[in-house]
């Protein structure tokens, strides 16, 4: 039906020419008609508790043994790890995402796609060193350097040996109070919360630290880049954090790199060279991001060739000005939702939905899972089309266009939240990060903020 036309009395001439025209025409007052909409629905609503399955299907047994109350607000914004509930699935997972370089799920981890790196052990041992007490430590590493994979390793290998862990990668910070709520009722319990992303939850987890009671065992461990993290750690107060420092590939990593692309058929170039000509690929590249030392190493071009020969094989303008967004977004750290891209391009509402749906397919990707949430494959790679592949005609109108879409979003509540919508705005419009985009072309960046300032201009921003 076109829609429902809901009126205590109507002509029964009327009445007819609405239901020629496709219409749903109920004689009823307006609280009639919802009173007895709500009976009709009330029995069919899914009820919370089946959400929250059909949400994380891996943690059933847990909201089946009662757990929900007491941690449904925690899940909200965190997932339980626990070996049982992320075994490898029978099928195949999408291994050549994984190795193109998108952050791993839990069944990436799973099916072990990932490679062991030499220093992992050294980390576990030291997060694990005191288990009394809150203590909190940062893993920092450069984009591409790994720490993800590991951050996730690691949390599977602590829940592996029976430890409680929970892991968040969330789009704006997060509350403190179900996390202190949660944690005062376990008793000394000791947890383990991975944040990765998290230089937007360093205030929250200070909060936390410091209202939880004295019998609390908490270890904190957050992952982000060391130019955000440094500048940050004095906002941690309570916990005093240790720094973990993400090594440059060693000899060891790389035969094990080495050893995983063979066994899932992703050795390119390398596939049938002696090992000790793999191992002077990858190390001649040691102190590259791992996923620029992997890409160059496998398929024998610079990484910046690779991404230019892919931006350039995309269906259009539609297609490369939706991907130039998301990554100017990505750079800094923002996924995009999917209604703000799809009004950055043009056309009707299927060629939009097609050009993301098809052409964009494994370029942009959902975002830890989430279908409304979008990103390119890896932030070294959103940063290299960014600043480098994406003709600065391109660049521009991405910027543009794009900043203009998020301006009814970038309010005091989000700020305040440090949503994705105002991370990105807080990312490019920056005029550092300007500089960076466009070199020092000031008439493209005149003609940019010339073009927000109806935007923008007007209010506190």
């Amino acid at each position: 039906a076109k829609a429902f036309v809901v009126t205590p009395s109507v002509s029964s001439i009327r009445k007819r020419q609405l239901i020629d025209q496709g219409y749903v025409v109920i004689e009823a007052t307006a609280e009639e008609f919802f009173t007895g909409l709500h009976g009709l629905v009330t029995a069919t609503i899914t009820s919370r508790i089946d959400l929250l399955k059909n949400r994380y299907p891996h943690q059933i047994a847990m909201l089946n043994a009662g757990l929900l109350e007491q941690q449904s607000e925690l899940l909200r914004f965190f997932e339980a790890v626990g070996p049982r509930e992320l075994s490898p699935k029978s099928k195949s997972s999408r291994r050549e995402l994984f190795f193109e370089g998108v952050e791993p799920t839990w069944d990436d981890i799973a099916q072990g796609l990932d490679a062991e790196r030499e220093i992992m052990p050294s980390f576990l041992e030291q997060i694990t060193g005191n288990r009394n007490g809150v203590h909190s430590f940062v893993l920092a590493g450069h984009a591409g350097s790994g720490k993800s994979t590991m951050l996730r390793r690691m949390a599977f290998e602590l829940a592996k040996d029976g430890h409680t862990v929970y892991f968040c990668k969330a789009e704006k910070t997060v509350d403190a109070q179900p996390i202190v709520s949660f944690l005062n009722s376990i008793g000394d319990r000791h947890v383990y919360i991975f944040l990765d992303d998290a230089i937007i939850q360093f205030e929250t987890v200070d909060a936390v630290a410091h209202a939880l009671e004295k019998e609390t065992n908490v270890t904190f461990i957050l992952a982000d880049r060391p130019h955000v993290v440094y500048s940050r750690l004095r906002t941690l107060r309570v916990t005093k954090p240790f720094v973990l420092d993400m090594p440059y590939l060693q000899k060891t990593d790389c035969e094990r790199i080495i050893e995983k692309l063979g066994q899932f058929g992703m050795l390119g170039d390398l596939q049938g060279k002696p090992l000790y000509q793999q191992l002077r690929q990858f190390l001649g590249r040691s102190k590259k991001q791992l996923l620029v030392a992997m890409k160059e190493a496998t398929s024998g071009r610079g990484f910046d060739v690779i991404l230019e020969n892919e931006f350039r094989s995309l269906s259009g303008e539609n297609a490369r000005i939706a991907y130039t967004v998301t990554c100017l977004a990505y750079m800094h750290g923002a996924p995009v939702h999917r209604r703000h891209l799809l009004a950055c391009m043009t056309g009707t509402d299927l060629e939009k939905t097609s050009t993301l749906t098809n052409d964009l397919r494994e370029v942009i990707i959902p975002w830890n899972g989430r279908d409304e949430l979008l990103c390119p494959r890896h932030r070294v790679i959103a940063h290299q089309v960014a600043t480098e592949t994406a003709p600065i005609g391109i660049r521009a109108i991405a910027a543009a266009t794009f900043l203009s879409q998020l301006s009814g979003d970038v309010t005091p509540y989000n700020i305040s939240r440090r949503t994705p919508e105002y991370i990105a705005y807080r990312g490019i419009i920056n005029f550092e990060n300007m500089l960076s985009l466009f070199g020092e072309d000031y008439e493209v960046i005149a003609g940019i903020y010339s073009d927000l300032k109806d935007y923008y201009g007007h209010d506190f921003l």
